[in-house]
Parts: C-alpha cells; sequence; structure tokens
C-alpha cells in the first residue's frame, strides 16, 4: 500500500504518532486527578474506596509512653517492696520552700519611690532627674 512518494504511511504514521502521544497525555493527567471527584466525598463514609478514615485519636505524649510502658505480668514485679531510698528527692526539697513570701516594709525602704499619676511604684534606682 506504499506509494513512491511515500504519501500515505507517513500520514498513518503521523496518525499514530498523535494517538500514542493523546494517550501518553491522559495517563499523566489521570495520575494528578484527585481520588474523589466531589469536594465533600472525603467526608463520607460510604462509597470510600481509596482513602480510609481513621476511628479514633493517635495518643501523643505522655499519654502514649502511659499507655505503653512496662507492665508487672512477673510475681517478682508485683510482690517487690518499695526502695529504701526516696525516690523523688526533689518532693521534701519542693516542701521546705514556700511558695510565696510577704515583702514588708523594712525590705521596701531601701528602694526608691516613685509616685505617678496617682500611683505608687518602688524601684531600685532613683528617678533621673535634669539639673
Amino acid at each position: 500500500h506504499r506509494t513512491p512518494d511515500g504519501s500515505a504511511a507517513s500520514k498513518q504514521t503521523s496518525r499514530m504518532r498523535s494517538v500514542l502521544l493523546a494517550v501518553a497525555a491522559l495517563a499523566v493527567a489521570e495520575a494528578f486527578a484527585p481520588m474523589c471527584p466531589t469536594p465533600g466525598a472525603a467526608t463520607r463514609r460510604a462509597g470510600l474506596t481509596g482513602l480510609q478514615m481513621a476511628h479514633h485519636v493517635n495518643a501523643k505524649g505522655a499519654k502514649e509512653a502511659r499507655k505503653n510502658r512496662p507492665k508487672k505480668s512477673c510475681l517478682s514485679d508485683i510482690n517487690r517492696k518499695p526502695p529504701p531510698y526516696d525516690v523523688e528527692p526533689m518532693i521534701a526539697a519542693r516542701k521546705t520552700i514556700k511558695e510565696y513570701e510577704k515583702i514588708g516594709e523594712a525590705d521596701v525602704s531601701a528602694l526608691f519611690k516613685i509616685e505617678k499619676n496617682g500611683k505608687v511604684f518602688y524601684h531600685v534606682k532613683a528617678a533621673f532627674t535634669s539639673q
């Protein structure tokens, strides 16, 4: 079916080339298409094929550590007596420290009294006055 000038063969080759390019472009475009065609489809539970939704939240931080800590399964672990030393040494130290302390007039006397707009402030340094 070839002609001496090759026009039929070149038309068929160009047609095949354009079909292959169209198929390749369609495959690339399909790769970037979203799985859920409608915006509200991700929130619906029915009809989801490729998208799976979680039924519970993941535990984070200390909650996860508490859940995954080693359990006392052996009798030696269950019946173990507490150690003779203080496990939390800072608890005793925190109990001796006062949470707050009232400052009396004797402590404030070393500071400079500054009055502005009817309010009284006590400061370490004296207020600057130009001479």
